[in-house]
């Protein structure tokens, strides 16, 4: 399994787009993934909300089910949800990072 470096997810992404891109998406990964790390009340909240949307988007499709007139806002609620979580999970793996090089600094000091 390759290694990925947490402090990516701090940097721009012109400046390391390899190492940015594991950490963009080990964070997807860790949006809907319960871990130690985060609230598990959360994570159950977006797999619910996102497996909702699912099945209406694919009622829809399939001709089960008729598209309301708010169904477009919701998309964007929903996917504004998810990308906050999203967001949540990059920042806390470069929290993750930091906290790791001040370890190893006090380490290195000592």
């Amino acid at each position: 399994m390759p290694s990925i470096d947490y402090t990516a997810a701090r940097s721009p992404f012109r400046e390391r787009p390899i190492e940015r891109l594991k950490c963009e998406v080990l964070a997807a990964l860790l949006t809907f993934v319960p871990h130690r790390y985060n609230n598990h009340t959360r994570k159950i909240v977006t797999i619910v909300l996102a497996v909702g949307w699912m099945t209406m988007t694919v009622g829809i499709s399939a001709k089960l089910a008729v598209a309301t007139p708010t169904y477009g806002m919701l998309t964007a609620a929903v996917f504004a949800i998810i990308g906050r979580m999203w967001d949540i999970e990059v920042g806390a793996l470069g929290a993750r990072a930091a906290a790791e090089t001040e370890a190893t600094s006090k380490k290195e000091d000592d």
